[in-house]
């Protein structure tokens, strides 16, 4: 295949997978690495220099401070990684992952509610601004 052909076909792969998955910034931002912010299947996803200790105590402190219920039974931690997890005031399910990538390199995703609607994505950004806050 000519150079042209190759370039085309990947264009083409792309912009399908963009449109029939929805996750356009997930795409655009898979290359920026530590530091950038996507959505990917109805979760917020980035990752940051921060200690995987450090990120799980900003999850949990975030999860107080927007007084959101804390599942105990739901929320657990190990050395690879953590998840809190927790109801809003409208009952939708708050969760927050972080896994350690390095030692001091951490991944988070914030997820909020079922389904990937412009509230709750809104909701994840808060929720993520204000964890960011704690590190």
């Amino acid at each position: 295949m000519s150079r042209l052909s190759v370039g085309s076909l990947v264009a083409a792969l792309g912009v399908t997978v963009m449109t029939t998955t929805g996750c356009l910034l997930f795409v655009a931002g898979a290359g920026a690495g530590v530091g950038a912010v996507a959505f990917y299947d109805n979760e917020l996803v980035a990752s940051r220099e921060v200690t995987l200790e450090r990120a799980w105590d900003a999850a949990n402190a975030v999860m107080v401070d927007m007084e959101y219920t804390i599942t105990p039974s739901e929320s657990q931690k190990d050395a690879t990684g953590g998840i809190v997890q927790g109801r809003n005031a409208s009952n939708q399910i708050v969760r927050i992952k972080v896994t350690r990538l390095t030692e001091k390199t951490t991944e988070i995703r914030v997820r909020v509610g079922a389904f990937a609607t412009a509230d709750d994505r809104n909701a994840e950004s808060v929720l993520f601004e204000k964890l960011c806050q704690h590190f």
